[in-house]
Formats: C-alpha cells, sequence, structure tokens
C-alpha cells in the first residue's frame, strides 16, 4: 500500500518569525474513478496489416455499417456498445473448421494487447456520454 503525505496545518510564530508546516501521512485513498481500457485504432489496423488480415476485418466492417465509425473513431473504449458488438460479431462471422472459435479469440485477445494504448478515466455519467445514439450527443452531427 502506499502513502501520501499532505501538510495539515501552517503555524505561525510571530515571536520567532517563522512558518512551519504540520505534515501528516496517510494510506493513498483507493482510485474508485471508473476506468476503460483504452485501444489505439493506428496499432490495430497495424496489427491487422502484419497477420495479413486487413482486407478480410475491412470488408466485415464495411459488411456491418461499422467502416465509417473506425475511420472516425478516435480510438475505442473496451466499455463502448458498438466496440463490443463489432468484436462479437467478427468472432461469429469468422468462426469455421478453417478458423475455429478459439483461434479466433486468441488472434483478437493479442491484437487488443497489440493495441493497448492506457485507461480512459470516465465520470459517473460516462455511459452517457458514450451513446451516440443520443441525440444530445449528436448535436451539430
Amino acid at each position: 500500500m502506499t502513502q501520501i503525505t499532505y501538510i495539515k496545518q501552517w503555524n505561525l510564530d510571530e515571536n520567532a518569525r517563522t512558518i512551519t508546516a504540520e505534515y501528516v501521512i496517510q494510506p493513498r485513498p483507493e482510485d474508485t474513478r471508473k476506468k476503460a481500457k483504452r485501444y489505439s485504432k493506428l496499432k490495430m489496423t497495424i496489427f491487422c496489416m502484419e497477420q495479413k488480415i486487413w482486407d478480410d476485418v475491412k470488408r466485415f466492417l464495411e459488411g456491418t455499417g461499422y467502416y465509417d465509425l473506425f475511420v472516425m473513431a478516435q480510438y475505442f473504449l473496451d466499455t463502448d456498445e458498438y466496440f463490443q458488438r463489432g468484436v462479437k460479431a467478427f468472432l461469429e462471422a469468422y468462426e469455421s473448421e478453417e478458423h475455429p472459435k478459439e483461434e479466433l479469440e486468441a488472434l483478437v485477445e493479442t491484437m487488443l494487447q497489440f493495441a493497448f494504448d492506457g485507461y480512459e478515466i470516465l465520470n459517473e455519467d460516462a455511459e452517457e456520454e458514450l451513446d451516440v445514439s443520443s441525440t444530445a450527443n449528436n448535436a451539430g452531427l
């Protein structure tokens, strides 16, 4: 467990003409903010190109209507409903005898590890902010 030090109060001694700080050491409070994994769109594309599957992925994105969302997104959050549905739809679309489910899941997991770009800290209204179907969030689009 990490600790933090902070100044509890300043003590003024007018006779000595000094100011001293009274410090307190306490355990660091737990960070309770909601965090979502953030994935780099560029790293995903590079991974798919290196695996020689980009053409298939691009056709899939175009066929499902996700390509414009892919192009416009700055990055993807694992909490985003479109992202979750897109990954699930990709796994379902390409599962076959040639590409068993476990192999595809491992490929996607490897891509996500490659594309992991840190955490995005979300506030309590995160779901509303990420909901692109909301007219309030699409003003001006």
